[in-house]
């Protein structure tokens, strides 16, 4: 039985992606087709791509609450200068999305602002300019070069989507970068004990500055796959989407309180909250704002699973410091 406990411990996500789809399954026979599985897919990649990046964030401890409003100015941006060229619609977003990561860093290393704040903040500025710079109307390319679309639209092998391959791979570099380099080393370090961290020579501020300059180029590649797909730049496409991502962080097994998440882990919650919305596209029965409540609450079970697995460590190491003691 303490087998089979740890079993499902370890891969709770996973059978929490197969009970999913066997929901589907039970809504909609046509589920399985591979139509639907596909644009299951490249559903959940817009906010997968961000999520790799917040799983990041989070693991240093920290949060970014602005990647929602840069979804929509990235995706501005990019649609704006494709009436020019590729390389600029793509190019110029991207370096907005690192140049936001920088200032979030700055104003939580330098400034000691708190996480919450400082992303807040640049949250509420970001969509100011966006709005401002849109007159708060949906924007239309006049003249966009031809191979903008291929981004978001673009099909590789008859079902393969380029925004699906955009997110296995951002998420395979993800992986890496946290179980086999020094910075996904530096990561854990700092979100499980900043101070024991620094002591032990690792750089918190550079760690957390790499944590939020990649989650704010994945918020601008997202923006460029929307805009992309759907060819209309909405000022508001990205609002509440921060919430989405930390929520398939969560689901996927990251703490909150920082030092513990895995990138495989966050690519299963992706696709279990893209198998929700998927659901209920396919039933008729419950009204969509369901779908806020279910997600809510598989956010808070999960958070209350991680409290007492983290208070029956703490209460395993006092008994054991007690009894060396005796």
């Amino acid at each position: 039985m303490k087998g089979i406990g740890k079993h499902i411990k370890n891969n709770g996500t996973v059978l929490g992606l197969f009970f999913m789809m066997l929901l589907a399954v039970i809504i909609n026979r046509n589920f399985l087709t591979i139509e639907n599985l596909t644009n299951v897919l490249r559903q959940a990649s817009m906010n997968g791509m961000i999520a790799i990046g917040m799983t990041m964030v989070i693991i240093c401890g920290s949060i970014d609450l602005s990647v929602g409003t840069m979804i929509g100015f990235s995706g501005f941006l990019a649609l704006y200068l494709s009436n020019f060229s590729l390389i600029l619609a793509i190019g110029v977003p991207l370096l907005f999305g690192l140049l936001v990561g920088l200032i979030n860093a700055f104003l939580i290393n330098k400034c000691k602002v708190a996480p919450f704040i400082a992303t807040l903040s640049m949250m509420m500025a970001v969509k100011g300019v966006t709005l401002i710079l849109t007159k708060e109307n949906t924007y239309f390319a006049e003249h966009p070069v031809e191979s903008f679309s291929y981004v978001g639209r673009g099909i590789l092998l008859n079902y393969i989507t380029v925004p699906s391959v955009l997110f296995v791979g951002v998420s395979l570099l993800g992986a890496v970068l946290l179980n086999r380099t020094a910075a996904g080393r530096s990561m854990y370090a700092v979100g499980g004990n900043e101070e024991a961290a620094r002591m032990m020579g690792v750089n918190v501020e550079k760690t957390r500055l790499v944590a939020h300059v990649l989650t704010g180029l994945m918020a601008a590649l997202s923006g460029i796959t929307l805009v992309s797909r759907v060819g209309a730049a909405y000022p508001l496409a990205g609002e509440g989407k921060e919430l989405d991502v930390i929520a398939a962080c969560v689901i996927g097994g990251t703490a909150l309180t920082g030092g513990k998440g895995k990138v495989s882990g966050t690519f299963i919650g992706v696709l279990i909250i893209g198998l929700l919305t998927n659901i209920f596209n396919m039933q008729t029965f419950l009204n969509s704002f369901w779908e806020k409540v279910i997600t809510g609450t598989l956010v808070l079970v999960v958070v209350l699973i991680q409290s007492i697995q983290e208070n029956h460590i703490k209460i395993y190491k006092g008994s054991k410091k007690t009894a060396s003691v005796k």
